[in-house]
């Protein structure tokens, strides 16, 4: 998307002379600065004559129109009409926005021939100051204490931050702050949304304390040194999210010296977005076991794929399931047996039910903890022991490169990071790198039908197990599907996007982009995503409503229930709301065929009048006609939860190589290795069960690979 706006320069020229300032401020020409937005890289161009700022220019291709498109679109004029980087954001494009005002500071540090020095600082009027922004899940209140010379405290006092993500940034943010007494610190890679708010808070104190926050962003940070390091272990365990701290952590328990790379600032991964429900064997009774694999394997057949999910597999995971557990249990995670969710023991007599869900064996839970988001709670637990038991961890170390002898077994891991090469010789490596949704290209390769949805997965999930291990040989799965969301209004609330719920409602008309009904709207959320997949495109559906069902629109978070009013209002943009008086009207505004649509609608109110959903199974009882103005659509985006492919293992987490033999010392685990235990569709609640157990097996294994050596 490109906007280009331009004010006549003899206007400003002219308003120059006028207010009798004609000394030279900038050099001639135009510059250049790229940021990082919500979508992607955002590129700031200006112009400048000796005295102004002439003409911005900002290209952002990934940002939503919605959200961050907004900033890319309404942000020149500002700039241009306050001849300052220092204007008001976007409401609901906090990140984007700041990632253009900080770019457009940085043309204007070219253009002033400071060559990136430090403008100086006029100093602060000593006292403590707070501002309100917003963060990732809600508003975070920051108050900031100023010397006349420095930021002397910074102190978070109200914040809803995600456990694990959101509140790492909480807590390292101000310290990075106050040490560089700059805004030019890095964010803490995996929450820059929480970083970006912490910074633009103190960057709103220092305003109110008379200082330039311009020249606080570009007060220089002292930078590490880069510096070249090698290290020895037995085991090295790349990825740190469940998977890979469960397989950190089991393999330590084995006696051998562990050190776990991740590639960002934090724990976790994807986990931490999870509902923190996994299936498991609560007592390894053969019989129960048996009837989990049956329900697992039955799961399956409603969506086939040669091949795939592969038995031998799923045997092995139920085999080492209750052992895993209890190793969790060892180390401090408390849990709840919760049957009632999806099927219980007796259910399992029969093999599984679809009545009772997909959910196919005992489900765990974790008490005590937020309804709607436990993984967090499990990522915390495994982080503490790794932690007391002193297990070498290094974040923002990803690892780049598989080191191999001449015998083509493993050597080792290279991680190219900002600071250096590191290069960590091993006898064994796990790959716990996740999935690949984050990789475009790597996407457009495997999943092209899903190569343009929205993922609710870690920003790190690019495809580094795939990328490291085909590079020495290792197989990767054919026949790649991904795992769709739930359809949630904001896509680029990452942390809904991984939720338990659905922002749309089952009694309402959902429609294609066309305007067609593709599926049940009360229906399974992986399914339906999956009939309004196209091509390239954004997953979505337009949520169609009346005058009757509107009412019942709500987005639930574990802090409060957003109502229909406030999500009609719109008022931050977060949203794509539309409202007609006539069906017509609706469908032009939406952009879907008219004639299509109006049929679909027909064609449903006749289903509701009958009483019976002929064409999906809707349950009668969520059978409202769409007949009474004004009628109303949201959009409603499917965030994919993960990719379903990476590197081939075989039941003992071995990566096997493309001539089908074992590459010795290399193992693979969750996400990134988790093709084979599924068809196509996701069974419920087994994202978790697939990273821990595999992890506490790779773990294992490794461990023991090297004490036979």
């Amino acid at each position: 998307m490109k906007k280009n706006f331009k004010i006549l320069v003899m206007l400003i020229l002219s308003a120059t002379v006028l207010a009798g300032c004609t000394e030279k401020r900038y050099k001639e020409g135009t510059y250049s600065s790229t940021g990082k937005g919500f979508g992607g890289n955002i590129t700031v161009t200006m112009q400048f004559s000796k005295t102004a700022i002439t003409d911005v220019k900002i290209t952002g291709e990934k940002e939503t129109p919605a959200m961050g498109g907004r900033a890319v679109s309404e942000l020149p004029a500002k700039i241009l009409k306050a001849q300052s980087s220092e204007v008001d954001g976007i409401s609901g494009a906090t990140i984007s926005s700041t990632a253009i005002k900080t770019a457009a500071a940085a043309c204007i540090t070219q253009a002033s021939g400071k060559s990136g020095k430090a403008e100086k600082l006029h100093g602060y009027k000593p006292g403590t100051y707070e501002s309100t922004v917003r963060g990732h899940n809600a508003a975070i209140t920051v108050a900031t204490t100023f010397s006349k010379s420095a930021i002397t405290g910074i102190v978070v006092k109200d914040q809803h931050e995600t456990k694990r993500v959101g509140e790492v940034a909480l807590a390292e943010m101000p310290k990075k702050i106050l040490a560089a007494q700059s805004l030019g610190v890095d964010s803490v890679s995996g929450a820059t949304v929480t970083s970006l708010a912490i910074k633009n808070a103190v960057a709103d104190c220092a305003r109110q304390a008379g200082e330039n926050s311009e020249a606080l962003y570009n007060v220089p940070v002292a930078r590490q040194k880069k510096a070249d390091e090698t290290y020895t272990y037995d085991v090295v365990v790349v990825g740190g999210g469940l998977a890979g701290m469960t397989a950190a952590s089991k393999a330590h328990e084995q006696g051998v010296k562990v050190a776990l790379i991740e590639k960002l600032g934090l724990l976790g991964g994807s986990s931490v977005n999870t509902s923190g429900v996994w299936q498991g064997n609560p007592d390894n009774d053969d019989k129960e076991k048996e009837a989990w694999i049956q329900s697992w394997l039955n799961s399956q057949k409603e969506v086939t794929a040669v091949g795939y999910p592969r038995e031998d597999m799923i045997r092995a995971t139920a085999d080492i399931s209750y052992d895993s557990i209890e190793f969790l249990h060892k180390i401090g995670l408390d849990t709840t047996i919760r049957h009632e969710v999806g099927l219980d023991k007796t259910a399992l007599s029969t093999g599984g039910n679809k009545q009772s869900g997909s959910i196919a064996s005992t489900t765990y839970v974790i008490p005590d903890v937020q309804d709607t988001k436990r993984g967090w709670k499990i990522c915390e637990v495994l982080n503490d022991y790794l932690v007391k038991e002193g297990v070498d961890i290094y974040l923002n170390t990803p690892g780049t490169k598989l080191l191999t002898n001449s015998d083509g077994s493993i050597a080792g891991v290279v991680s190219e990071t900002q600071s250096g090469t590191k290069t960590f010789n091993a006898k064994a490596v796990i790959l716990a790198t996740g999935g690949y949704h984050q990789n475009q290209k790597m996407m457009e390769k495997y999943m092209p039908i899903s190569a343009g949805n929205y993922s609710a997965s870690s920003i790190g999930n690019t495809g580094d197990a795939i990328t490291m291990g085909s590079a020495i040989g290792a197989k990767v799965y054919d026949n790649q599907v991904v795992f769709g969301g739930y359809f949630v209004f904001n896509p680029k609330d990452i942390y809904r996007g991984g939720y338990a719920y659905s922002d749309t409602v089952p009694n309402s008309l959902y429609v294609s982009k066309y305007g067609d009904r593709r599926f049940k709207e009360d229906g399974h959320a992986y399914s339906s995503t999956a009939m309004y997949n196209i091509y390239g495109e954004p997953t979505f559906v337009w949520d169609i409503l009346d005058s009757k069902t509107v009412k019942d629109i709500a987005i639930r978070t574990d802090l409060y229930t957003i109502g229909a009013d406030e999500i009609l209002q719109n008022k931050d943009h977060l949203y794509e709301v539309y409202k007609a008086d006539t069906l017509p009207e609706l469908a032009e505004k939406i952009g879907v065929i008219p004639t299509l649509f109006l049929k679909t609608v027909s064609r449903y109110n006749e289903l509701c009048a009958q009483g019976k959903d002929t064409d999906w199974g809707k349950a009668p009882n969520l059978l409202e006609k769409i007949d009474q103005g004004p009628f109303y659509a949201i959009k409603g985006y499917s965030c994919d939860r993960s990719t379903v492919g990476g590197i081939v293992t075989n039941t003992k987490s071995e990566v096997m190589a493309e001539n089908g033999s074992v590459i010795p010392g290399l193992y693979a685990a969750g996400d990134a290795s988790n093709r084979a235990f599924y068809g196509g569709a996701y069974l419920g609640a087994t994202g978790l069960t697939v990273a821990s157990t595999r992890g506490y097996m790779s773990g294992q294994n490794a461990a023991l690979y090297v004490k036979s050596k």
